[in-house]
């Protein structure tokens, strides 16, 4: 039995322990640039975990300034220019039918933008406009092409708001209707899905359009790296003959770009225009990582495992020493409300050899659910920390599912096979809040052929024993090595556990000894239990310290100068 000198929520508890757990996710910051076009220079309004500049640009630069002299800059509801947005004033640039037959458009170069691919291309991105169309003189002919991916305009543009207020391009589909109206300010949003075959047009926090990626490279944006310029905004390259312009008037009041994927949800959030311009989307830190896997080595097999299993599976299976239970056999404490299957699908070729060749067998069978949300849980211990595994497999063809863990939504749209015979496997880091792990999978609302959930194999290891108030290096143990490291970093006003906050206020104090008093000797033998004379004085020191009222004095400050050499010197030597 673990004692604390405070009362404090197991989920107190648990958040403190996370923070200590070395987790080996890596944080990822999604890159977003926004213009409001406020200021002549073309400088950025708001930039996240990214820098952008963007300036004008000419295809023929003879005559000069052609895009220049065509944009004005003003602020809404003044002498006849575009009114006001629902929340007041907003500055704008206008520009009416480009010269040059659309040859040129505003020029971005930016850093941050991040991707995978070795030819420096982004598969998934978000742009986001505010926009006001004056109604034309013959709609049917209208068209304004909203960005290039050419940076030298080498090819017509990529996304069009075109004839009665549709929008698209042929690549990626228009919509059958008109998406906007004339004469009033609307918030567009394209989002580009490649690896989950997806795009999504939206107006006002709408969703309009809904088609495939496709497979037209012109759609993979520059990322950052690429030499010169990354993308026009605005601009066309008329190839008809005689030449239309396909870039007709038009007012932008803010535009945003990220190099990720905006859910439904976030694009729903983002709803009409505003004066204040379009916002930062809200940065998200993955609480685990989605990786590809072609043999045992890619996986974590060696730990201590509370479950390995072979969904699906009639039989188990030893992979690289760890035993796959086939979980139609039963096993205790697993269960899985997938309704449909099992199923033994294509297999996996990773190679030869007796661990690759059980691997494939394993990940060749699966379960999965065509009717509704389904649930796996497992049974585990309060206050211990886990690493999850999830694998998945699938031979071919797109399919899009959501999945969360204990409530929190860890993969969105999630397809498993964003290539033919690709394995991924989604690892988890986490403290267990409750006895029991819940694992919810739910049907995707992407474009795909199917949307039911599927599942190939899972492991679940425990990666530490429970956390011990009192120890704050996790060898289970709370002995002097602990007391040393609570009287390096006493009076610190921003540590963690292991510093010796053991409460959770961030500081390392008297509370914090008195709950290493309370538990002093946890996990040592009779002989080592006995305290060090400078531990002792110190976690006695700690204890009738909270009988002081004056909380804003530290310890130190109550006691002579020589015991505090004593004491706080003692230890600081113990812990070298």
């Amino acid at each position: 039995m673990f004692l604390t000198y405070l009362s404090f929520s197991r989920t107190a508890l648990a958040v403190v322990a996370m923070a200590a757990v070395c987790c080996c996710s890596e944080a990822v910051l999604a890159a977003t640039v926004v213009w409001d076009f406020d200021r002549p220079d073309l400088l950025p309004a708001r930039m996240e975990a990214a820098t952008a500049s963007m300036s004008f640009f000419d295809y023929d630069p003879s005559p000069p300034q052609w895009i220049a002299d065509a944009t004005t800059f003003g602020i809404t509801g003044a002498g006849g220019a575009p009114p006001d947005m629902v929340d007041g004033p907003a500055h704008y640039l206008q520009h009416g039918p480009l010269p040059n037959y659309g040859h040129c458009g505003y020029a971005i170069d930016h850093s941050g933008f991040a991707t995978s691919r070795p030819d420096g291309r982004m598969e998934a991105w978000t742009m986001v406009f505010d926009v006001y169309v004056p109604e034309p003189d013959n709609p049917s002919t209208y068209y304004n092409g909203m960005f290039n991916s050419d940076a030298a305009l080498a090819d017509a543009a990529d996304w069009y708001i075109g004839p009665s207020g549709t929008l698209g391009y042929a690549g990626l589909g228009n919509t059958s209707y008109q998406a906007i109206t004339y004469d009033q300010w609307h918030r567009l949003g394209l989002v580009y899905d490649r690896p989950n075959n997806r795009a999504t047009y939206w107006v006002d926090g709408g969703k309009v359009y809904e088609g495939p990626a496709g497979t037209d490279d012109r759609h993979l944006l520059w990322a950052s790296g690429h030499a010169g310029t990354d993308l026009i905004f605005q601009g066309d390259n008329a190839t008809d003959s005689p030449p239309n312009n396909y870039t007709s008037d038009i007012s932008v009041a803010s535009f945003a770009l990220s190099d990720f994927a905006y859910t439904d949800a976030a694009m729903q959030s983002l709803a009409g225009p505003s004066a204040a311009g379009i916002p930062l989307p809200e940065t998200f830190e993955p609480s685990g990582t989605l990786t590809q896997f072609t043999s045992p080595d890619d996986l974590d097999l060696d730990g201590n495992f509370a479950y390995a299993v072979n969904v699906g599976g009639a039989v188990g299976y030893t992979i690289s020493g760890l035993e796959f239970l086939a979980d139609q056999s039963g096993i205790t404490g697993y269960t899985n409300t997938m309704l449909d299957g099992p199923y033994v699908g294509a297999k996996p070729e990773f190679g030869s050899g007796p661990d690759i060749d059980n691997l494939e067998t394993v990940l060749q069978s699966v379960t999965y659910d065509t009717t509704s949300e389904s649930e796996v849980e497992l049974a585990v211990t309060s206050g211990q920390a886990y690493k999850l595994q999830l694998l998945f497999w699938k031979a071919a063809g797109p399919r899009t599912f959501d999945v969360s863990i204990e409530g929190q939504l860890v993969l969105d749209e999630f397809n498993p096979a964003p290539a033919d015979y690709v394995a991924l496997v989604y690892t988890h880091e986490f403290v267990a809040e409750d006895n029991v792990l819940t694992v919810l999978f739910e049907p995707g609302t992407a474009l795909a052929p199917t949307h039911f959930p599927i599942l190939s194999s899972l492991t679940l290891e425990a990666t530490r024993l429970t956390w011990i108030p009192g120890d704050t290096d996790g060898d289970n143990r709370v002995d002097d090595a602990d007391a040393a490291t609570l009287a390096t970093n006493w009076g610190e006003t921003d540590a963690d556990w292991a510093m010796g906050d053991f409460d959770g206020d961030r500081l390392v104090g008297p509370k914090d000894a008195a709950i290493m008093a309370a538990n002093w000797g946890y996990g040592t033998t009779e002989a080592t239990a006995a305290p060090e004379p400078s531990t002792l004085a110190l976690l006695a020191i700690g204890t009738l310290g909270l009988l002081t009222r004056n909380r804003g004095r530290s310890v130190r400050s109550r006691l002579s100068r020589g015991l505090q050499k004593t004491l706080f010197g003692n230890a600081r030597d113990a812990a070298r």
